[in-house]
């Protein structure tokens, strides 16, 4: 490929690249970078912008920090759609959820009350996802998503845990309502979500989402206008919660 790999040294942007440190043989960066920007011109729309090199050399670094926001437990992760009951409240959360693993690409939006099994869909999306080879798939909160990005500040590797998660081929994200607005939060999450919904429409990856209010009660127009096109999904799931009926397993 035609690029210019990225200077690294320790997640610090000073010494050239690949300082006695195997590189990799198509962008020429080292297993913990994996980005390089294209050799074009100014007024190219790709110039300038940072490419995530799809060789393998980087698949277990960059398994290893999508691991750091996962919020999949040792239950979690034996959760299968076939293990939540359908009601009247959530077979249609449930249909849009296997329509969407069937399909392989797009969004689903599930919001809804509290208890009432939407985490436990998202969180069997990412284990069926895994299971199925389209993974990596990861099940994580927003807020989850913020905090390690904005720790990329201070470990000074902000671009790559970017293009780690904006890459990420299955992205389950809970919680889209419980963070705390701030100025960076709602760039970061324009600039975030504006990228998944790039990659979905062209086929390229799939992003669950879960809250409890409807999506158009808790984005911007710009946001809320990606959720409600036409080729996406989103479903109410009205089921009560399930929580007060929970017991012990023995």
């Amino acid at each position: 490929m035609n690029s210019r790999p990225l200077t690294h040294t320790q997640g610090k942007s000073s010494l050239p690249a690949g300082a006695d440190e195997p590189l990799c043989p198509e962008c020429n960066t080292p297993a913990d970078v994996g980005l390089f920007r294209l050799d074009v011109l100014p007024g190219h729309p790709q110039f300038g912008q940072l490419q995530q090199c799809p060789n393998v050399f980087h698949r277990e670094v960059r398994l290893e920090r999508m691991a750091r926001v996962s919020l999949l437990g040792p239950e979690d992760v034996k959760r299968q759609l076939t293990d939540i009951t359908p009601n009247d409240g959530n077979h249609r959360a449930l249909d849009a959820a296997g329509e969407i693993l069937e399909q392989g690409y797009g969004w689903l939006y599930i919001y809804g009350g509290p208890g009432n099994a939407k985490s436990e869909i998202l969180k069997a999306i990412v284990n069926q996802s895994n299971e199925s080879g389209r993974g990596p798939a990861i099940y994580t909160t927003l807020g989850a998503i913020i905090d390690y990005i904005r720790a990329g500040y201070g470990e000074g590797d902000y671009p790559e845990r970017f293009e780690n998660i904006k890459q990420c081929p299955v992205l389950a994200i809970d919680e889209m309502d419980k963070i705390k607005e701030t100025e960076w939060v709602e760039e970061f999450r324009f600039k975030f979500l504006d990228a998944r919904y790039i990659q979905a429409v062209n086929r390229q990856g799939m992003t669950v989402y879960a809250g409890q209010p409807h999506p158009a009660d808790i984005f911007t127009e710009v946001i809320y206008d990606r959720f409600r096109d036409g080729r996406f999904t989103i479903v109410e799931n009205s089921a009560p919660s399930a929580r007060p009926r929970m017991r012990w397993s023995k």
